[in-house]
């Protein structure tokens, strides 16, 4: 029989995971991780979500990692903006695009025979240096001046084709045109990881998503993890029980079924808790 959790000892679970209980005294990278991917819809949310949960933030430290690229800035889970660290994007990115999230047919409705080749060529483009949003557009231009039938949708959805699918992709990453972070960046590099990224399993960069919601967030159920990913509960399930042999069940009050890491912490439903100032759409 499954161990029972309460409601209070599983907010008390997610509180400790997200250091809401006691801050982080680890690196900020550390920190970055140890939370889930960060949302950064309103890019003073990520600095506020940090001083939030470490003993000693300084924003400096911030602007530096992602200056030098250890954190990285775009869209992923949901296809919402989120901050992660450079070495857990390729997981993060495999998952949105499993999910649809960015798919040429959410600007089109209609498949794009040509769209993967056309993002290949775009991040290759990126990779070389910073690129505003107009460059990558005229990139798609000229490509489709010179082959039409890649990208074929009507008149009237080509702006929007030309568009979305660039400023929603995982496969780049945002970045300032004056390396200052002080304000949300526009410009866009290609993500970290390359064509070996894009090549990711997306059944093993889900089971490894999941293992971070686990990680953030839990103990969870699979519509938990799903929720959070982006992805179909039937597939967060399947991701669940790909894991189980390593995975601790527990169930709520109600007897639903919860999933945990064996080694992270649960705090007894009592510990104090501490309030907290977090920023707008926080995790």
């Amino acid at each position: 029989m499954a161990e029972r959790i309460g409601e209070r000892a599983a907010n008390r679970a997610l509180l400790a995971r997200q250091g809401l209980l006691a801050p982080f005294e680890w690196p900020l990278v550390e920190v970055v991780e140890a939370i889930g991917a960060i949302q950064a819809q309103h890019w003073p949310a990520v600095a506020a979500a940090l001083a939030a949960r470490m003993d000693r933030f300084d924003l400096a430290e911030l602007e530096a990692a992602l200056g030098h690229g250890e954190l990285v800035f775009g869209t992923l889970l949901r296809g919402t903006l989120h901050v992660v660290s450079a070495r857990e994007h390729p997981a993060y990115a495999a998952v949105t695009a499993a999910s649809g999230a960015d798919d040429w047919r959410r600007a089109t409705k209609e498949a794009v025979p040509g769209g993967e080749a056309l993002r290949r060529e775009i991040a290759a483009f990126a990779a070389e240096a910073a690129r505003t949003a107009d460059e990558l557009s005229d990139l798609l231009e000229r490509r489709l001046a010179a082959e039409p039938d890649l990208l074929p949708v009507a008149e009237a959805e080509r702006q929007r084709a030309l568009r979305w699918p660039l400023r929603r992709w995982s496969g780049l990453v945002r970045v300032p045109a004056d390396g200052r972070w002080s304000k949300a960046p526009a410009d866009y590099r290609a993500a970290p990881g390359g064509e070996a990224a894009r090549g990711l399993d997306p059944k093993a960069a889900l089971d490894e998503v999941a293992r971070r919601h686990l990680r953030a967030f839990g103990p969870a159920a699979a519509e938990d993890v799903a929720a959070w990913a982006g992805c179909r509960a039937g597939e967060a399930r399947a991701a669940l029980d790909r894991l189980a042999p390593e995975l601790l069940r527990l169930e709520d009050d109600a007897g639903k079924p919860l999933f945990d890491l064996p080694d992270a912490p649960r705090p007894e439903g009592d510990t104090p808790a501490p309030p907290r100032l977090l920023p707008w759409f926080d995790s």
